[in-house]
């Protein structure tokens, strides 16, 4: 009798310790992929903040050593030509070295538009966290960097207290499941930890990419606004050049903001998104009408062919964004003297087809799939100088879908994006 008790007890053992082996494993994977987590967010907003001060640079039309001035002490700054030629340095205004060149954040910068790098300085000795961004349209290649002190240092280093208090908490938590259900087998088990692991790292994927949308324009107006309130005797032209930069981000971060929650509001409560009898000929002349400015300073041909009789039940504000991202984005990267036509190209008693396209340039072949992705940019490079919520096409997309229909992009053969979608009359 003895033995077989013992032969039970001694499996029921095992079986906790296999679980409890496992549920820790599992606990350490998601402490270590919070702390990579953690640390690419905190290099992303100490990148943010040199980026900061090299776009400070990019429009201070060449007045480095001024500006320089109205910096931290600590801030090294360093522009180049793309030649390879230093034009300036913080650290040493009277020799301008070459071999800045050579660096691997400024070659990073020449490959991927930006570069970073930890180590000494050769002109300084001090260990230095380096920023490089290249602006083609000037030539010009600016570098910024702060020494890698113990406060750079503190602000990679993970909150090892709250990571160990979690992992007991989390260990804990799920020994107490394994005592009190032991008919979980270990399939069931797997099961928990796959659908946990992709939910969470779903979550962080949004949550990283709202984050570091939000803290571009943030961190921007910060950067400009601590420059105008340390600095009382600029002169009144850098003053109002910096408030009206402050300002272009300060709009940014809101069309930011209402594109967030409109994109909410047709995930979350599409029940309360009313539905009315729709013009698609007014509502896009609508469209025109509100960047008419634009449209004439650059030069822009639109051709709206959509029927005066063309008409549907949706939703105005999405239907009213479709086409006011769709014209935004043509007016943002295709540069001037293009056309943008739309028309409606079918109809039935059930859907209405719309074709919408401009003549600009096109984007890759490879960036087609993803166009209609939250946050997702052809390039870094427009996404700064146009600005922009990210959010545009998702809306598109998303709003197409509310009216049962479907949307689809393409380059055209002669040339720009075309768009043709379905909406549900």
């Amino acid at each position: 009798m003895n033995m077989p008790m013992t032969s039970k007890v001694s499996y029921h053992k095992q079986l906790i310790i296999s679980f409890a082996a496992a549920f820790a494993f599992f606990a350490f994977v998601l402490i270590i992929v919070q702390m990579g987590f953690d640390r690419r967010t905190k290099e992303q907003f100490l990148q943010n903040e040199l980026n900061n001060y090299a776009e400070i640079i990019y429009n201070s039309d060449g007045e480095y050593a001024y500006l320089s001035t109205l910096f931290p002490e600590d801030l090294r700054a360093t522009v180049l030509h793309t030649n390879g030629d230093v034009i300036f340095d913080s650290s040493d205004p009277k020799t301008l070295e070459t071999s800045h060149f050579d660096r691997s954040e400024v070659q990073d910068a020449i490959k991927h538009g930006t570069g970073v790098d930890r180590r000494l300085s050769a002109t300084t000795g001090v260990e230095y966290y380096y920023f490089a961004r290249i602006y083609k349209d000037k030539d010009l290649i600016i570098r910024v960097a702060l020494p890698y002190q113990m406060k750079v240092k503190n602000l990679f280093k993970p909150n090892l207290i709250f990571l160990l208090v979690a992992m007991l908490l989390f260990c804990g938590a799920l020994l107490l499941i394994v005592f009190l259900s032991n008919r979980f087998d270990h399939d069931f088990s797997k099961m928990l930890e796959q659908k946990d692991m992709s939910t969470r790292e779903l979550k962080q994927q949004m949550t990283s990419n709202i984050s570091h949308e939000l803290r571009t324009p943030v961190t921007s107006i910060m950067g400009y606004l601590e420059t105008l309130a340390t600095n009382k005797n600029l002169d009144e032209e850098r003053r109002d050049n910096f408030i009206m930069r402050a300002w272009v981000q300060t709009q940014r971060l809101s069309d930011l903001l209402r594109d967030m929650a409109l994109i909410s509001k047709i995930e979350e409560s599409p029940e309360k998104l009313a539905k009315e009898s729709i013009n698609l000929r007014n509502i896009s002349d609508e469209v025109i009408a509100e960047f008419s400015e634009s449209i004439d300073k650059k030069s822009v041909d639109v051709e709206n062919l959509i029927p005066a009789d063309s008409v549907i039940k949706g939703n105005v504000s999405l239907i009213y964004a479709i086409f006011r991202n769709l014209v935004e984005n043509s007016l943002k990267y295709c540069g001037d003297g293009i056309c943008i036509h739309i028309e409606q190209t079918d109809e039935d008693s059930k859907m209405v087809s719309l074709l919408y396209y401009d003549n600009g340039p096109g984007v890759p072949a490879d960036h087609l799939p993803r166009l209609f992705e939250r946050f997702y940019r052809v390039s870094e490079g427009r996404s700064r100088d146009t600005g922009g919520s990210g959010l545009g096409l998702s809306i598109v997309r998303n709003s197409v879908a509310f009216h049962g229909g479907n949307i689809s992009v393409a380059n055209r053969l002669t040339g720009g994006l075309e768009f043709r979608f379905t909406l549900e009359k």
